[in-house]
């Protein structure tokens, strides 16, 4: 009797060890399972096969770098490239080729006469298109003994004079964020006159370029002195107004930049083929490198 009990006894301990191997061998398994699904969770969402995604990738990325090379007029100019700035004077002179430089594409900056015929409305037209607007400030020129007219800054005004016509004329150009001269052969090289013009355009957040149209002009100095970057015309692009010159002149401009970096350049609005010969050169210049900017962008070039 007592050999069955032990037997018996036996042969549920045995059942009971089992049961048990069973639960910690289950329990393992849950718990590998609830590390796995964790795991997963935090490394986002299931993505099949990264090496063909990634060769993928690194196809279509040296498909794009051909086609660059192909395409050479579409690459922008890397950051720090050579940049062209021009500049369209005598804005609101006449209306006969403003239709022309409508279809221009790039980035100009229209210089827009005070208180011309057509200026408020051009200025406003070529805003609208998203160029930029500066004004184009009449000064007093050695060439002639009249006066231009309102608008014009004299050698024989006070301060006080030069700031109220400085005034009148932005009031007229309100979308100008800078300005230049027109003519200006004899008060350019006023430095009190210069200094005045300067340290007004200073205290307005405006800035000031040179047209250099004499070499004695005293506008780089006062900016100097004044902490205001000297930016002063390169190059008047339509001095003969021939397409194929015009074109040649332009050329020159980039060339320019590309040597130094960054280069300004002056049309005219009256003149018959500037327009299009900045048309036909800016993809011809922007093969080589040259970036069309506004002039603002242009943080200084002396």
């Amino acid at each position: 009797m007592r050999s069955y009990y032990v037997k018996r006894k036996s042969y549920f301990f045995s059942i009971e060890r089992k049961r048990r191997k069973r639960r910690t061998i289950g329990l393992a398994v849950f718990v590998a399972l609830a590390a796995a699904l964790f795991y997963v969770g935090t490394q986002g969402p299931y993505q099949p096969d990264l090496k063909k995604k990634a060769l993928k990738d690194q196809t279509e990325k040296a498909s794009v770098a051909v086609q660059k090379q192909q395409s050479p007029e579409q690459q922008l100019p890397p950051e720090g490239g050579a940049k062209v700035a021009i500049v369209i004077d005598d804005v609101g002179y006449i209306q006969t080729y403003v239709g022309e430089f409508q279809k221009t594409k790039i980035p100009l900056t229209f210089s827009v006469l005070p208180h011309s015929r057509y200026g408020k409305a051009h200025a406003e037209l070529f805003h609208s298109l998203g160029q930029e607007i500066i004004l184009h400030l009449p000064m007093e020129n050695n060439l002639s003994q009249s006066s231009y007219g309102p608008g014009e800054i004299s050698t024989k005004m006070s301060d006080e004079q030069i700031i109220e016509v400085l005034r009148g004329d932005l009031e007229f150009v309100p979308q100008a964020k800078g300005m230049n001269n027109h003519e200006g052969q004899a008060a350019t090289t006023d430095l009190r006159v210069m200094r005045t013009v300067i340290n007004y355009c200073q205290d307005h957040n405006l800035f000031f370029l040179d047209s250099l149209t004499t070499s004695q002009s005293v506008a780089s100095q006062v900016q100097e002195e004044v902490g205001m970057p000297k930016r002063v015309n390169d190059w008047f692009i339509d001095n003969r107004d021939e397409a194929e010159e015009v074109k040649r002149q332009i050329q020159k401009l980039g060339d320019l930049a590309k040597k130094d970096g960054v280069a300004i350049g002056i049309g005219h609005i009256q003149r018959a083929n500037t327009a299009k010969a900045i048309q036909e050169m800016a993809p011809v210049l922007e093969s080589q490198g040259v970036q069309f900017v506004f002039l603002s962008q242009i943080p200084g070039n002396r």
